[in-house]
């Protein structure tokens, strides 16, 4: 299980189980299709003390498939305040009794 702070090691075939920012690796592209529906390949490379105020692209987001590459990257987000958690939160709503089932409620509650 990992925790915020954690440093894992990333490769070639596996899914990012949390947000991270890589650290260090060599030729990563990543495929986001499940969080943003596009199947292309994204190149990402490591953050660095010369590249960090630009727009370095070294974020790797959970449920995102590492295409090909190694490296290492440190957690930065696990479970719900994940990018992909917070998607999934918003998006399910809770279940809501149909027409039927409140007059059903309706009647039982007359009766009872």
């Amino acid at each position: 299980m990992l925790v915020v702070g954690d440093l894992f090691e990333i490769k070639s075939g596996m899914k990012v189980p949390a947000d991270c920012i890589m650290v260090e690796g060599q030729n990563i592209t990543t495929i986001e299709g499940e969080l943003t529906g596009e199947p292309d390949d994204m190149d990402k490379t490591p953050v660095t003390k010369d590249n960090y105020q630009e727009e370095a692209c070294c974020t790797l987001m959970a449920k995102s498939l590492i295409n090909s590459g190694q490296g290492k990257a440190i957690v930065v987000a696990v479970g719900t305040r994940t990018v992909a958690g917070v998607i999934t939160t918003k998006t399910q709503k809770p279940a809501e009794d149909t027409l039927l089932q409140e007059k059903l409620a309706t009647i039982a509650d007359k009766i009872g």
